[in-house]
């Protein structure tokens, strides 16, 4: 599912969405952002954001579940998935 697109159908007519939760497994790739999360067979990519920032960072290549709150959906751009948990 392409989260941009399902959320901007479910408010075009004023509802408001309280939280948007994520789970998926994929990779986790750096670019000049920081982190962004590609889960396994979707087009959708997210903008990752580290809860714990002392925890040990992401390795890129290794498959990985991932679940967090899923928050600045504006077209155009990726959403940002703050993740609660990470496991290889």
């Amino acid at each position: 599912i392409r989260l941009t697109p399902l959320l901007s159908r479910i408010t075009q007519d004023g509802a408001k969405i309280l939280r948007t939760r994520v789970q998926g497994r994929g990779v986790i790739v750096t670019d000049e952002q920081g982190y962004r999360f590609e889960p396994t067979n979707s087009v959708q990519t997210y903008r990752l954001r580290l809860k714990d920032t002392t925890a040990k960072p992401p390795q890129p290549g290794i498959l990985y579940e991932v679940a967090g709150q899923v928050s600045d959906t504006e077209p155009g751009h990726d959403p940002v998935l703050t993740a609660d948990s990470i496991t290889p």
